[in-house]
C-alpha cells in the first residue's frame, strides 16, 4: 500500500511540473533530500522517481512561458568553477570506472542546481524550497534527536538507507547544515505555534547530531552555534 501510495502522488503531479516547473524542483527535492521511496520496502524502494520528476522539470521549462535564464553573479561563477575542477579532476583519476559512476551523479545533480537558479527567483519560491529542505531533513534528525533522548544516547543514529545520507557523519552534516534554515524560517513564522514547534525541532536535531557520535559534527556543530549566536 505504501509503495502504490508514494508512486500514485509522485505520478500524479507530473502534470502540475509541466504547468509550474518550479514544482518540480520541490518534487525533486523532496525526493532527493528525504528519499521517502527507501521506506517503501515494495516495488517503489528502486524506482527512478526523481529521474521521472526530472524528465516532467524538463518538459515544463521547455513550455513553460516565463523567460528563464541562469543568473550570472560571484556565487554561480563560484559554482560554474567547482563543475569545471570537477570534471579536470576526473581526467586524471586513478579508477577511471569509478570516477565516471561519481561523475554521472554528479552531473545530474548539477543540472537539476541550475534549473534551480532559474526557477526560484523570488522570495516565494525559495522559502517553499527552504520548507521542503527543512522538513525533508528535519524529519530525520528530530526523529533522531527523539531517539537519542528516549533511550539515553546508547545508539548511533543514521539516515534513509542507500542514500547520501544514509552514514552518521553524513546525516549529521545535513542536520547541521538546515539548522540555519530552522532559525530562518522561525524568525520570519507569523504563527506562535510554527516559532516553538521550529524552536523545538533545532533542539531535538542538536541533539541528534550528538547522538551521531560524528566527532567532523561536533567540532561543525561548535562553528554553527557560533554563528548562529552571531545572529540572534
Amino acid at each position: 500500500m505504501r509503495d502504490l501510495l508514494l508512486t500514485l502522488f509522485i505520478f500524479g503531479a507530473i502534470p502540475f511540473i509541466i504547468k509550474r516547473p518550479y514544482i518540480g524542483i520541490l518534487m525533486w527535492s523532496w525526493l532527493g533530500y528525504m528519499n521517502p521511496h527507501r521506506y517503501a520496502w515494495g516495488f517503489a524502494y528502486n524506482m527512478p522517481f526523481a529521474q521521472i520528476t526530472a524528465l516532467a522539470l524538463f518538459l515544463g521549462m521547455f513550455l513553460t512561458k516565463e523567460k528563464l535564464k541562469l543568473p550570472i553573479t560571484k556565487i554561480t561563477v563560484i559554482w560554474m568553477l567547482f563543475v569545471m575542477g570537477t570534471l579536470i579532476s576526473t581526467v586524471f583519476a586513478t579508477n577511471m570506472d569509478g570516477a565516471l559512476r561519481e561523475l554521472d551523479r554528479f552531473i545530474k545533480i548539477q543540472i537539476v542546481v541550475a534549473c534551480t537558479m532559474m526557477l526560484m527567483v523570488n522570495k516565494e519560491r525559495i522559502v517553499q524550497l527552504i520548507w521542503v529542505i527543512v522538513i525533508s531533513i528535519g524529519f530525520f534528525s528530530v526523529k533522531g534527536g527523539a531517539f537519542s533522548l528516549a533511550t539515553g544516547l546508547k545508539y548511533r543514529i543514521g539516515g534513509p538507507p542507500d542514500s547520501f545520507i544514509g552514514g552518521n557523519n553524513e546525516i549529521a552534516l545535513a542536520t547541521l547544515m538546515i539548522m540555519p534554515f530552522m532559525y530562518f524560517l522561525r524568525i520570519h513564522a507569523k504563527n506562535k505555534y510554527i516559532r516553538w514547534g521550529l524552536l523545538a525541532a533545532m533542539l531535538l536535531s542538536g541533539v541528534g547530531v550528538i547522538g551521531s557520535y560524528s566527532r567532523g559534527a561536533f567540532l561543525a556543530g561548535m562553528v554553527t552555534l557560533f554563528f548562529l549566536w552571531l545572529g540572534m
